[in-house]
């Protein structure tokens, strides 16, 4: 089992280099974007090259403090790129659209 330190708020500014401590695993330190209004500081470590799979590791310490860190795996960033560009689309139609009644 992996043990994960939370990284400092330095160490997700700088994109630090982290030793998971597991067979050579590295990640690398970041601000999680926001959830409910707070960011989370978070770890990813890379599970290939460019477009392939990565896990994320995240501490969240808003309104649904996570006293230990979640994971979360992702199977290609394309997507997570798929839904921020979806996001913008519908958010520029519905500020151009009068609301349904």
């Amino acid at each position: 089992m992996i043990t994960v330190t939370k990284p400092t708020g330095e160490q997700c500014e700088e994109n630090a280099k982290i030793d998971m401590g597991f067979g050579g695993l590295f990640g690398f330190a970041f601000f999680h974007p926001q959830w409910g209004g707070y960011t989370g500081h978070g770890i990813l470590i890379p599970l290939g090259g460019p477009g392939s799979c990565f896990d994320v590791y995240v501490w969240h310490d808003g309104e649904f403090p996570l006293d230990s860190p979640k994971l979360y795996h992702y199977c290609a960033s394309i997507q997570l790129r798929d839904m921020a560009d979806f996001a913008d689309r519908v958010a520029a139609m519905n500020s151009q659209t009068e609301p349904s009644k």
